[in-house]
């Protein structure tokens, strides 16, 4: 699976796809794990060889979406058992024919059939009952931007004992992090900062990453890197790729999240 740092925007049609094709697997894993009050289990994580996968199932099988090869996957121990393409898949037989596969794995009793996850995601024919269109190179492309920002994610997201895992929400399909600076268990409540990156969406359609203090702050200071957006602040894939794409979103990352931590405790001024 390709690690390299990314160099191409992926195109707005296949992300969207890849979108949808990441609740196929969400949707499984979802279906057989034990409801988490944060949603947790309807999350994917990102690991470097396989992509996008569930949380452990039954204590040691997982399912997945390889952006790379087009595929969704049954894996074991970190190795994938058992694969098959989407291209032509419609969603709801892809899902199915993924709950089997695990099934025939020994991963999970089964139990069809299973359905969609009910979220709300942008519209796209595959939710009209068309097959999906798999095209490698978009996607592939797609797979660098998730492999890059779980890294660097990851290095600033450690930094921080109250940090979350990193997660990739089948909903929003932006993978990211987030960090409390109180006990207050109601996370509406609670000031916090997130990080993370949009593969693109209704807002900024190209990829993006960003940094959301919460509460939305009223000050608007100016940033060393990136720029605002309404109330949160964003790094996109264009000034990503002007420079050096790991010194600018470490920068990003780093400097701008710790702006936002100032904002949020009441820290900095506007």
């Amino acid at each position: 699976m390709a690690t390299t740092t990314p160099s191409v925007i992926p195109e707005t049609r296949a992300r969207l796809a890849a979108h949808w094709a990441a609740n196929v697997p969400a949707s499984v894993a979802s279906h057989l794990l034990t409801p988490e009050p944060d949603y947790g289990h309807t999350a994917l994580r990102w690991r470097d060889g396989l992509g996008l996968v569930s949380a452990s199932i039954d204590g040691m099988f997982r399912v997945g979406l390889s952006l790379e090869k087009g595929e969704v996957f049954v894996a074991r121990d970190a190795v994938v058992v058992a694969s098959f393409s989407l291209d032509a898949q419609t969603l709801q037989d892809a899902i199915d024919r993924l709950a089997v596969t695990l099934f025939e794995a020994g991963g999970a009793k089964k139990s069809l059939p299973v359905p969609l996850l009910d979220l709300t995601r942008p519209p796209h024919v595959v939710a009209e009952g068309a097959g999906f269109e798999v095209d490698l190179g978009q996607w592939s492309a797609l797979s660098n931007w998730f492999g890059f920002a779980a890294r660097r994610l990851e290095r600033e997201r450690a930094q921080h004992d109250t940090a979350s895992a990193l997660r990739c929400w089948p909903h929003h399909f932006d993978i990211g992090a987030l960090w409390t600076l109180d006990e207050e268990p109601d996370p509406e409540k609670a000031r916090s900062v997130g990080i993370g990156l949009s593969p693109g969406d209704e807002l900024i359609s190209d990829p993006y990453f960003y940094v959301l203090p919460w509460p939305k702050p009223e000050a608007r200071p100016s940033l060393p890197v990136g720029s605002w957006e309404g109330g949160f602040m964003v790094l996109e894939a264009t000034e990503i790729l002007s420079g050096d794409p790991v010194f600018t979103v470490d920068r990003f990352l780093g400097e701008v999240s710790s702006i936002a931590t100032e904002l949020v405790s009441g820290g900095r001024a506007g």
